[in-house]
């Protein structure tokens, strides 16, 4: 597995939609390996475990650093 991460515009084939994010190999490695040996935690990616990471800690960022800007 590549240790780019693709955003869930990957899902909808909305190329223009993607980002990429570049994580250490051994992170990369560590995660596919816990999420091959714990299928009970509902993870079937890397993809699946970092976007929700991100997300849950942008949320948090958010309530702790609140701005007036938009977010989409």
């Amino acid at each position: 597995m590549s240790n780019k991460l693709k955003t869930a515009g990957a899902q909808t084939g909305d190329i223009e939609a993607n980002k990429q994010v570049i994580l250490r190999k051994e992170l990369v490695n560590a995660i596919e390996d816990w999420i091959r040996n714990h299928p009970e935690a509902g993870y079937f990616s890397i993809d699946d475990l970092a976007s929700e990471a991100v997300r849950l800690r942008f949320q948090e960022l958010r309530q702790l650093y609140p701005s007036n800007l938009s977010t989409s």
